[in-house]
Order: structure tokens, then C-alpha cells, then sequence
């Protein structure tokens, strides 16, 4: 069989690189769906017509192919005709953890909380941010003047003006917490401890780690601020 690739082009992104030069939109996620079933209906057209070969390899790229869901990426994919052992390649942006946390915390066993953790001190990840932590809530609502801590709800738009690097603003919470609290974010017990370095390995085995990242990285009470509830 020859190599046959198919491109798949996914537009939408959070925000729009100054180098890019595809077709690219920040405002239209309200279509994601739609576009989704354009692209299932283009397809299904090529093949009646007998111009789509069974694919070697299927590239997704944008724009930002993570932003959509996954149920909605993998039912364009279904309707690609694949060799097989294709390989199917899927571009994301290393910079937006949401993706990433939506697919740990859908893990049997794996809370917000550790996936935050496990994404900010095990793969390094610059734009984690650990809503849950009950330390940096309080720094947050202390350093914001609010009047209440702030639920792990409310913790999320408030971190959004800190995008990309919403995991260097929970470190620097952590500091300020430490600051004004004279100690560390309060250690967590045994339980939650062996849960984050439980996940470390559960997910380094499961799960595709990005280049460059520490999946054999573990996590002691010592060098984490933690939170008790």
C-alpha cells in the first residue's frame, strides 16, 4: 500500500500567535460543532466518490486541535478510512493545561486537585493552575483583599488575565502565602501525598508525555506546599 496522509484543519484557538500565518480564530467556538460536522460530511463525500484511499497517517493541525472536545475529535477521525496501524498525530498548544487536566481528572481515582499537582511538579507544565489549593486561596483572597476565600469555581476566572503562565502565579501565591502565613502551605496527610506520586506513575504508563518532560519525576511532602481540607 502507498502512504496516503489526510490533513485535518482545525481553526479555533484561545489566542493568536503573531508568527502564524494559517487561518486561525479566537472568537468563533460557537461553530466548533458545526465545523466538526462540515469536516464529517466532506469526508463522507469523498469517500462515495471514491477519491479518499484508506489513510497511513492522519495529521490534525490549526489552530489549536486540543481546544475541541474529544468526543468531537474522534468522531472526525471515525470517519476517516484508515489503514492498518496508522498513525494519527494530533497538534496541541503546551501552553493550555485545561486539555490536559480534563484528561487526568476523567481517570478512575484522579482529583482536580492531584492533576493540578501532577501537571505543575511532575511534566512542568507553565500554565497549570491548582484551583482546589486551599493555600493559594487564601493567598488569593488576601492578596486581592476579597472578603471570602474564593471556591475553586471562583478561583478559575479570576486566573484567567494570568494565562499563560497561570502555574508560575500558583507558585508565586505559594510564596506569598508562605510570606504571610510564616510556613508552608499546610502539609497534607500520607493519603494525599501517595495519591500524587500514585498518579505520577499510573499516568506516565497511560498516558503520552510531551519531550522534554519528567514522567519517572517524583513527589515527596517536602517539595510540595499543601493544603489540608
Amino acid at each position: 500500500m502507498n502512504a496516503f496522509g489526510v490533513y485535518v484543519h482545525v481553526p479555533f484557538c484561545r489566542e493568536r500567535c503573531d508568527y502564524c500565518a494559517f487561518a486561525t480564530y479566537t472568537d468563533r467556538d460557537h461553530l466548533m460543532e458545526r465545523y466538526a460536522d462540515a469536516c464529517v460530511l466532506e469526508l463522507q463525500r469523498a469517500i462515495g466518490a471514491g477519491d479518499l484511499a484508506s489513510a497511513t497517517s492522519v495529521f490534525f493541525g490549526g489552530g489549536t486541535p486540543s481546544r475541541l472536545r474529544p468526543e468531537t475529535l474522534c468522531r472526525v477521525l471515525d470517519a476517516i478510512p484508515r489503514a492498518a496501524g496508522a498513525e494519527v498525530t494530533v497538534e496541541c498548544n503546551p501552553e493550555d493545561a485545561d486539555a490536559a487536566h480534563n484528561t487526568l481528572t476523567a481517570l478512575h481515582g484522579i482529583g482536580p486537585w492531584t492533576a493540578d499537582v501532577y501537571l505543575l511538579f511532575c511534566l512542568r507544565h507553565g500554565d497549570a493552575w491548582p484551583a482546589g489549593d486551599l493555600a493559594v486561596q487564601e493567598a488569593v483572597k488576601i492578596g486581592l483583599g476579597l472578603k471570602t476565600r474564593p471556591t475553586a469555581k471562583e478561583m478559575a476566572p479570576l486566573a484567567e488575565p494570568w494565562r499563560p503562565m497561570r502555574g508560575a502565579a500558583a507558585h508565586l501565591w505559594w510564596a506569598y502565602y508562605r510570606a504571610i502565613r510564616k510556613r508552608e502551605g499546610v502539609i497534607a496527610d500520607k493519603e494525599k501525598t501517595n495519591a500524587v506520586s500514585n498518579t505520577a506513575r499510573a499516568v506516565s504508563n497511560n498516558v503520552p508525555v510531551a519531550k522534554g518532560s519528567s514522567a519517572e519525576a517524583k513527589i515527596t511532602t517536602g517539595q510540595l506546599p499543601r493544603s489540608k481540607k
